[in-house]
């Protein structure tokens, strides 16, 4: 019987510490780019022209864009198309959110 490895957790890189929002790179491939990101107060969320998948891990808050709002809540997965662009993230309370970059060619 096979001793198991012990688990090594993920240590982020802290891109940004500056109000609004602590942004961490989580990984950083070929193949895609995964940030963890807590903010209480609005921040933007997504790049021009690259496609970005957020996923609401905590808190609650909407997606601007365009004079629209999308509300996402704990759960809510949200395909940001690249035609979009950075949008404002507001939240209602703290929020934690994943931002993947899903690269069209690594």
């Amino acid at each position: 019987m096979r001793t198991p490895r012990p688990r090594r957790g993920v240590k982020p890189a802290v891109d940004e510490v500056t109000q609004p929002v602590l942004r961490e790179r989580l990984f950083d491939g070929p193949h895609f780019r995964l940030w963890r990101l807590h903010g209480a107060m609005p921040f933007t969320v997504g790049v021009a022209d690259e496609l970005r998948i957020l996923v609401c891990l905590e808190g609650i808050g909407s997606l601007e864009h365009n004079g629209a709002e999308f509300a996402m809540e704990q759960g809510a997965v949200v395909l940001v198309p690249a035609v979009v662009g950075a949008c404002r993230f507001r939240p209602e309370r703290p929020v934690t959110l994943l931002e993947i970059d899903a690269p069209a060619q690594p």
